[in-house]
């Protein structure tokens, strides 16, 4: 029975490859699928690295450098089970982080309804998370001018919720009318240096009508360069490439800048060495008018954001101060 798993699991990842290998020009299926192998025995490079991410695409010098999924699964490894709940449990993000946060919010877990009709006296809409979900599952926004507050109060408090006022973006940051946009920073913490080192820093943009930028719903990503907060590459999401201008917007991206970028940086290196013993985290961060704020951190940040959009290879990078 197992061997025929194996089998079936081992035939349906060459037939994914063999299928890919369609549209690339100048490698024969074959060889393409074999790559494909050799790179997930090598290097531990999975199925979408190498064909979304383009691994194939680059030489043996720089496939070293890259970050794999085998090197990413040893990196989150070494962050702290103990602490890792400060970036898992939306609430505990916001309880530890608070003077970051820069937005009102109620968990439905201790909220009175008292608490609910103040907040919803003050706010036309809010936004609605699972305190313990990622990638955007779950989240909705309400609508809290409807006229029976007590029942939409007592049907948010029959599950573990965060229910966040919607903040209002820097003029700047707006691409889409749905989503709040946010910059992913990915930091590691050198326990040597005793502080926190930014690695990449990628601007998220939702798309169409979607409510949150992320990739797996459907945003594309640029690359920010971090010492001078300018989107330095063409975006990437998992069905378009290349792409200079904002699909839906039009805006054209490259070159642009994201406000009070310094500001926005010191932010997420406070927040880093606040939680010394987690060594690699994503952090998103929202800007607003009157500056940034942090929307959530992950303590398993999605390595292709990083590794698929403008530059690769941060590998060296991250064993320069973290070993593993």
């Amino acid at each position: 029975m197992l061997l025929k798993q194996l089998y079936k699991g081992i035939t349906k990842y060459v037939k994914g490859y063999y299928a890919y290998a369609k549209g690339i020009e100048g490698m024969s299926q074959l060889a393409f699928t074999l790559d494909g192998i050799w790179c997930r025995m090598r290097y531990g490079c999975v199925f979408n690295q190498y064909t979304e991410g383009g691994f194939y695409k680059h030489t043996a010098h720089q496939r070293r450098r890259i970050l794999t999924y085998r090197h990413w699964k040893r990196l989150v490894r070494l962050n702290d089970p103990a602490q890792i709940h400060y970036l898992k449990n939306k609430v505990d993000f916001n309880m530890f982080f608070k003077d970051f946060i820069g937005r009102e919010w109620l968990d439905t877990s201790s909220m009175k309804e008292t608490n609910f009709m103040s907040f919803a006296q003050k706010h036309e809409k809010a936004i609605v998370k699972p305190i313990d979900e990622w990638e955007g599952n779950g989240i909705r926004v309400i609508d809290l001018r409807q006229e029976d507050k007590k029942q939409l109060s007592a049907s948010l408090k029959a599950f573990p919720l965060l229910i966040e006022e919607i903040v209002e973006q820097h003029p700047l940051m707006v691409f889409n009318n749905c989503s709040v946009n946010t910059i992913r920073v990915y930091t590691v913490f050198d326990d040597k240096e005793k502080k926190a080192h930014i690695i990449n820093t990628t601007l998220r943009a939702g798309v169409g009508t979607s409510i949150v930028d992320n990739s797996h719903s459907g945003g594309c990503s640029y690359e920010v360069d971090i010492d001078t907060g300018r989107i330095d590459s063409f975006g990437w999401s998992h069905t378009r490439t290349g792409m200079i201008f904002h699909p839906g917007s039009d805006i054209c991206m490259l070159g642009r800048e994201i406000p009070y970028w310094e500001k926005a940086k010191d932010v997420v290196k406070q927040a880093a060495e606040r939680l010394p013993s987690v060594k690699f985290i994503g952090w998103d961060v929202a800007i607003l008018r009157n500056g940034p704020i942090l929307i959530e951190g992950n303590h398993d940040p999605d390595l292709d954001i990083m590794e698929f959009v403008g530059h690769s290879g941060y590998l060296p990078i991250i064993k320069k101060h973290v070993k593993f």
